[in-house]
């Protein structure tokens, strides 16, 4: 059986081991464990993917690790405190009502003038932590961990979705005029060939996919008619249509042009 599959009267299931540290964080559970809905061993292989990936990534939240990014940790920071609130019987939404008071107040500052506030950077985590907001380079790798291609071609996609992320942190950041802006402006002033650009766009189509698919993501997506059209490649019979007959008088010009260059006169001569 594929790693971290289960088949259970005839249906498989994700699973996944919880570490004994981190078990009161889910509740006291010993393993997490979710049905693919299908029979298909190949569909479940695909399936069970993201769910693991988005499981680790619980995990790691729950260990309480610094990611060595600030606003991340910030997030897991919300989590595990939702989290800990919830193994006490509080609801979701009290639970969001009383965090979103704190980033508040956090963002106003002591004195409610927003000097010494945070510039609402507590309050943005939250409204991720409550799934209000997507940040786009959270789940970047959870995604990759899903794709079938080379290795090298993976670091391609990786190094496309960065710089793509880096530009647009949260997914309502990108709408498509600001893509189109992003594409046609700020990567033509890196001097990236347009055939460059399409292929980031492309990396950044999949992602957004991907999203949509397993985080909730309900933003429209920002590539349509973002780069102008690829050239329309003339057909045969357009080309043959451009084509002109030497006329007589374009035979003897170029025979004249050609007096001291007897070779190429005679080559004329004889067609």
């Amino acid at each position: 059986m594929a790693k971290h599959i289960e088949k259970r009267r005839r249906v498989y299931y994700a699973m996944l081991n919880i570490p004994a540290a981190v078990r009161p964080a889910f509740n006291n559970k010993r393993k997490l464990i979710k049905s693919l809905e299908t029979d298909s061993i190949s569909q479940a292989q695909v399936r069970v993917l993201p769910i693991i990936a988005d499981w680790k990534n619980q995990i790691e939240i729950a260990k309480g690790k610094s990611t060595g990014d600030k606003f991340l940790d910030a997030v897991s920071m919300v989590r595990r405190d939702a989290q800990r609130l919830k193994n006490h019987g509080v609801s979701d939404w009290e639970i969001k009502m009383a965090q979103e008071e704190v980033a508040m107040g956090a963002a106003l500052g002591p004195e409610n003038t927003y000097h010494g506030g945070d510039g609402g950077h507590l309050y943005d985590a939250v409204s991720i932590a409550h799934g209000d907001r997507l940040l786009l380079s959270e789940h970047v790798e959870a995604y990759l961990s899903t794709t079938s291609v080379t290795l090298k071609t993976k670091e391609m996609i990786r190094r496309d979705l960065v710089r793509f992320v880096s530009k647009f942190r949260f997914a309502d950041d990108a709408t498509q005029r600001a893509v189109r802006d992003w594409a046609n402006i700020d990567l033509d002033e890196a001097k990236l060939a347009v055939a460059t650009r399409r292929r980031m766009l492309s990396a950044c189509r999949g992602y957004w996919d991907y999203l949509e698919r397993h985080k909730k993501l309900d933003v429209p997506p920002p590539f349509h008619k973002v780069l102008p059209p690829k050239p329309k490649k003339r057909t045969k019979a357009e080309i043959e249509a451009k084509r002109k007959a030497f006329r007589v008088v374009d035979y003897h010009n170029l025979l004249a042009g050609c007096q001291d260059d007897l070779i190429l006169s005679d080559l004329i001569l004889s067609h």
